[in-house]
């Protein structure tokens, strides 16, 4: 399992987060805004951790080599 530190997050609260998975090169692997539209809504609700809020965004997504990726989160 590949495990990441937590993303460093502003002070406060999101009002609608954005989350961003980049290869190790900067280049966009997976992007999304709101996890009910970001076309992995049936995956996150069986993951068991689905957010109530539907503006919160969510990334599923399997790694062969942990260090070779970085994400970024903003809002």
């Amino acid at each position: 399992m590949c495990r990441r530190d937590p993303i460093p997050l502003p002070t406060g609260k999101l009002a609608n987060p954005t989350l961003e998975l980049r290869d190790a090169n900067g280049n966009l692997v997976r992007a999304d805004d709101n996890w009910r539209t970001g076309g992995q809504e049936t995956e996150i609700i069986q993951s068991g951790v689905a957010s109530t809020n539907d503006l919160e965004s969510a990334l599923i997504e399997r790694f062969l080599q942990c260090s070779l990726h970085r994400d970024r989160a903003g809002g």
